[in-house]
């Protein structure tokens, strides 16, 4: 009985490393594809221990651990991996969906075609739409992102730190209508700079998509005054053609990113342009000065018969939800003696930051890894 469990035993170790052995010659082949390449232009590189891409290059010793792992280590745990592979098999047979062909073109492009660095960026960006919008949750592992930011509900920013641009997708509720533009971004100490490269939307018209209003980091005047003849919806309502024009070219322009979790954010993705540990202080002074001045704002609110809470419009005091009719009255009609500018003045936050403190501290609680986030109690 004893010689057949280790019979047993090592039937299970021959096929946990001919398993192994497969999936090392597939990571191979994936990492000098063609994919591979494309990736690598916009600052990605295929992890052997993950089997995806990752913004980390990774280290001569993990490689070479990852691969000692698959070749003994793992098979020395004999049946372990065999039944997770063939539970993983069964799982994603059972769980297959169709494929939509533009993502079979997207996919093949990418993985056939030698691209430009732009090209790979617009191919990389389609294909995470697609994975998005149709739910496709074990496609969109095969690329590692941490460099996605949510601002609302329709809205995304996705740092690009190798090529120092974001990217902003963004549309309305129903997906009529969408968007995205590509900016660009310069550090200056502990401001963060941007300025408009690229913009195109389908808002313009309901039979016309993903049409150019800037390229280049230029404005398409002509286009867009040709477009406006033709269409009226061309322009957002409320705006004339010359000051959709007027707002574009002052987008193209360097300037200074607004206190915001994006800033925060995208300077988190470049430590290292700051001398050891300075970033890490400016995270703690800036999270220590919202908080602070949450609290002050906070204590003047509940004193004055207010609540704050965290909206769909940012951080806002308000009247309670239960007030009745005269009382939101009398709170409507002393907030703005209440709440002056040197009352925020004092609170060390202007009006604006006020506005985005709740996620502001939020995110700094995050990227100082802390383990119990500043809690917003109204």
């Amino acid at each position: 009985m004893f010689r057949g469990i280790i019979v047993f035993y090592l039937a299970g170790t021959m096929i946990a490393l001919c398993l192994n052995i497969y999936r090392l010659f597939l990571s191979i082949s994936t990492a000098t594809s063609i994919r591979a390449r494309n990736l690598k232009k916009i600052g990605y590189y295929f992890n052997l221990s993950k089997g995806a891409f990752v913004e980390t290059k990774p280290s001569a010793l993990l490689v070479s651990f990852t691969i000692l792992d698959l070749l003994i280590i793992s098979p020395l745990l004999s049946w372990l991996p065999v039944v997770l592979a063939l539970f993983n098999w069964f799982r994603v047979r059972a769980n297959k969906m169709p494929t939509p062909e533009k993502l079979k073109e997207l996919q093949f492009r990418l993985a056939t075609s030698d691209l430009t660095k732009e090209q790979v960026e617009r191919t990389y960006s389609g294909i995470r739409e697609l994975l998005s919008t149709y739910g496709f949750q074990n496609a969109a592992e095969e690329y590692e992102d941490t460099n996605s930011l949510c601002s609302g509900k329709y809205n995304e920013y996705r740092i690009m730190p190798t090529a120092k641009r974001i990217r902003l997708c963004w549309h309305t509720p129903d997906y009529d209508s969408t968007g995205e533009a590509i900016y660009e971004y310069k550090m200056d100490g502990y401001n963060v700079e941007s300025r408009l490269f690229e913009q195109f939307t389908g808002e313009y018209s309901i039979k016309e998509r993903n049409v150019y209003v800037v390229k280049d980091g230029a404005v398409l005047e002509t286009e867009i005054r040709e477009r406006a003849q033709k269409d009226k919806f061309s322009v957002s309502l409320g705006e004339t053609v010359d000051e959709k024009i007027a707002k574009l070219n002052s987008e193209t322009k360097w300037t200074i990113l607004p206190i915001s979790k994006l800033k925060y954010f995208i300077m988190s993705k470049h430590p290292h342009f700051y001398p050891d540990g300075e970033l890490k202080r400016y995270f703690r002074q800036e999270l220590e000065r919202f908080k602070s001045g949450f609290n002050k704002l906070k204590v003047k609110a509940q004193e004055n018969g207010y609540v704050i809470s965290n909206t769909d419009y940012g951080t806002q005091i308000h009247c309670p939800d239960n007030a009745g009719d005269s009382e939101r009255k009398q709170l409507s009609d002393t907030y703005e003696t209440v709440f002056t500018k040197q009352i925020f003045t004092e609170a060390g936050l202007s009006q604006s930051e006020f506005s985005n403190s709740i996620e502001i501290i939020e995110m700094l609680s995050v990227l100082l890894d802390e383990k119990n986030p500043f809690e917003m109690k109204t």
